[in-house]
């Protein structure tokens, strides 16, 4: 039978009574071990020497800054007596009047990294109440614990069993624990079975020899600083009273020196005053292997060295020093310190929590994170899948269609996850039912926007129809004007970017349209199919057509409903340009006129694909298709379609709201003057590259091709100057001279 803590506990107390007080050592019972520092003896290292001190607190600031959360399994305990407990959860320094104040949860994880660094261990000692059953006690009632001085710490040790511990605190008293009160973690010690070492045994020699080095420099100017004058007497010995004399002569000289005064001095007799010479530390000294030592310190102790020297600045990415402090010794020293912190937590709850350190928002893992992105980015232009991507990099995206699809920069056909040709027709990707998987991590959306925008590039640039009057495709580096001002392309391609998503949102809303007309014929056929029935002569076709009335509605609709989108996003993000948070809604009078103009624009568009449709069934039923093949060859026009207008559509319609919706803005905001901005490409439209820099007042058109155009992609312009154009209209100071400085 177990005996009971009573029973334990004095046991131990005779054991360590048993021995003689004399064998005991006077400093280990007074602190003086730890209190007793000379001026010239390194004994207390963390107070004595700034590289130590620097060392220790590198790793403890950055652990102490780190929230700690306690896991109950994969789900965050929470319970708010516990969490209140877990905000002040140790004892502190004694104070002569008043209650002992407790250290917060941060001062208890700086000070378990400095002890184990310092010492290579830490304890933890818990009141006896710690050790009763967990149902007999209150969680949030329970007294804080104590961080014992580990060299205050003494483990009772019988027959090389732990039998307790006997902590002897400032005072002289002395604290008997059992051993389940103490949690005691350690670092590896080859050379003691029960005591950890600490990393100030291995920078101990470097540290004296720093700290010694520093204790000889400053004798040396003390005595450089009080050297006093040698009097030398030719005739013989002078008397008590002489040598009285000039010692007080020489002594008001000084004074009167301290006080500004420059004092003669007048001796009688054989006598030489001689001032000593100032000492100088040589380059034999070892005042030179200083620079050496506070490496050594800095590496016995996991920082890294270069840490230790004084930079005009600091980095703090993946390949920074910073970086390599918390990956290889702040993160592994935390997991422990959190790991210890969650045996007290498990006690307290009643059942077994796991304890971590959250890293992901200190500003070098997101700068890391940051570095991931961009190789992301350049191992998806390589042509390799966001999914491999993900999976190789740990982004922690969510799946979304196409991810498992490769795009080789400016080809003509996308990878395929086994290097296959694309999907089928009836499977093609730009009949996607939904939407890619949402993503809340703000870089990760700016990533998975880059990557729509890519395969929204690779599509314009392999399948725009020969001889379509455009501005070339977006991002074509091979064909960017070597001419033109860097800068400038820049921002140019910073406007493509920020528009990309509303290029998608338009494409895909005119193949969801074309889906679902394909669906509506479809489902035609496959009634004539079921019903057997035998379908002769061109006039069939019109059968198995859609009602082109009800196909027109839907399509303006759904355009004009993506028209106000870009309209606002236009205008928000010119105001963003200017640094202005202001909310932008385009006027419903003039979204309504707008859309009216783009209807015009675009009023054949439903009949121009009702026609293909209906040709290609009717070239079927000449052939004497099948039903099924009559399907295919659906199918296969409608991708056709797809290829040859979606894309162009998409970015003529992007351009046209665009356009208006900037323009809007700018009037609103004020501005006077706006410039006209070309893609660069070598392509461009003479006419549009005979435009790029036209300045002109922000309420009256641009002359371009001899045409009047408020902006790139208005509604009143020809299709020649309007259709795909890639332009911007950027606002610009007021004076003409700082043209080729827009406005932020």
């Amino acid at each position: 039978m177990k005996p009971s803590f009573g029973a334990r506990l004095k046991g131990i107390l005779d054991l360590v009574l048993g021995k003689s007080l004399s064998e005991l050592s006077r400093d280990f019972r007074t602190g003086n071990d730890v209190d007793d520092a000379p001026y010239n003896r390194l004994i207390q290292p963390y107070a004595q020497s700034a590289w130590v001190h620097a060392a220790v607190n590198h790793i403890a600031g950055e652990i102490a800054g780190r929230p700690l959360k306690f896991y109950d399994g994969k789900r965050v305990f929470e319970d708010p007596p516990f969490a209140a407990w877990w905000s002040a959860p140790a004892l502190g320094p004694k104070l002569a009047v008043g209650a002992q104040p407790r250290l917060t949860i941060d001062d208890v994880k700086r000070d378990l990294v400095a002890w184990a660094k310092l010492e290579g261990e830490f304890f933890l000692c818990l009141d006896d109440s710690w050790i009763l059953p967990t149902a007999t006690r209150l969680a949030a009632a329970l007294p804080p614990f104590l961080i014992a001085n580990p060299r205050r710490m003494r483990l009772v040790l019988r027959a090389g069993e732990l039998e307790g511990y006997e902590y002897i605190d400032a005072g002289g008293r002395r604290i008997i624990f059992l051993p389940e009160q103490v949690l005691h973690w350690k670092a590896f010690n080859p050379y003691d079975d029960w005591r950890g070492v600490g990393s100030m045994q291995a920078a101990k020699i470097s540290a004296e020899a720093d700290f010694l080095t520093a204790v000889y420099l400053r004798d040396l100017m003390i005595n450089n600083g009080e050297q006093g004058y040698i009097v030398v007497g030719k005739s013989g010995a002078a008397t008590d009273d002489q040598r009285a004399q000039i010692i007080a002569d020489l002594r008001e000289k000084r004074m009167a020196m301290r006080r500004g005064i420059a004092k003669d001095l007048f001796l009688t007799g054989d006598i030489t005053v001689e001032k000593p010479q100032a000492a100088s530390a040589s380059r034999s000294d070892p005042t030179y292997s200083r620079a050496i030592s506070h490496q050594e310190i800095f590496v016995a102790f996991g920082v890294p060295p270069s840490m230790a020297e004084v930079k005009a600045s600091y980095s703090i990415g993946k390949d920074s020093d910073y970086y390599q402090l918390i990956l290889r010794t702040c993160v592994p020293l935390g997991t422990q310190i959190a790991a210890a912190l969650a045996n007290v937590a498990s006690r307290m709850a009643g059942r077994m929590l796991t304890g971590e350190l959250e890293w992901d928002d200190h500003p070098v893992m997101i700068e890391v994170r940051n570095s991931r992105l961009d190789i992301g980015l350049k191992l998806w232009a390589s042509g390799q899948p966001m999914k491999f991507i993900n999976e190789y990099l740990d982004l922690g995206m969510k799946p979304y269609p196409g991810w498992d699809v490769g795009y080789l920069p400016f080809s003509v056909a996308p990878v395929g996850p086994d290097g296959l040709p694309p999907p089928p027709p009836d499977k093609s990707p730009a009949f996607a039912e939904s939407p890619p998987g949402e993503v809340t991590d703000p870089a990760l959306k700016t990533l998975q926007l880059t990557v729509l925008a890519r395969q929204h590039i690779q599509a314009q640039a392999t399948l725009l129809p020969k001889g379509c009057p455009c501005c070339g495709p977006v991002f074509d580096l091979a064909s960017i004007d070597k001419a033109r001002d860097p800068g400038e392309l820049a921002r140019w391609r910073q406007y493509m970017q920020q528009r990309s998503a509303s290029i998608a949102a338009f494409k895909s809303r005119f193949n969801r349209w074309l889906m679902d007309l394909r669906r509506q014929v479809l489902g035609n056929i496959d009634q004539q199919k079921k019903a057997f029935a035998i379908v002769i002569g061109k006039a069939a076709a019109a059968d198995l057509i859609f009602n082109l009335d009800a196909a027109g509605k839907q399509f303006f609709t759904s355009m004009g409903r993506q028209h106000t989108l870009a309209l606002n996003a236009a205008g928000q993000e010119l105001l963003r340009e200017l640094g202005r948070e202001d909310p932008f809604q385009f006027a419903p009078a003039k979204v309504i006129a707008f859309l009216r103009a783009r209807e015009l624009k675009l009023a054949n568009v439903p009949q121009e694909v009702s026609d293909q449709i209906r040709q290609t069934l009717e070239d079927g039923l000449q052939a004497g298709d099948t039903m099924d093949q009559l399907a295919d060859r659906v199918r296969t026009e409608c991708n056709d379609i797809s290829a040859q207008r979606a894309t162009t559509i998409a970015q003529t319609e992007t351009s046209a709201a665009y356009g208006a919706g900037r323009q809007e803005a700018m009037q609103e905001a004020g501005i006077t003057l706006k410039q006209w901005l070309t893609s660069g490409n070598a392509n461009v439209r003479p006419a549009h590259q005979a435009a790029n820099g036209q300045v002109v007042p922000v309420e009256e058109p641009f002359i371009v091709d001899g045409e009047e155009l408020m902006n790139p992609g208005d509604s009143s312009g020809s299709p020649g100057n309007v259709i795909n154009c890639h332009c911007v209209a950027i606002p610009i100071a007021a004076d003409p001279a700082a043209a080729d400085n827009p406005a932020p």
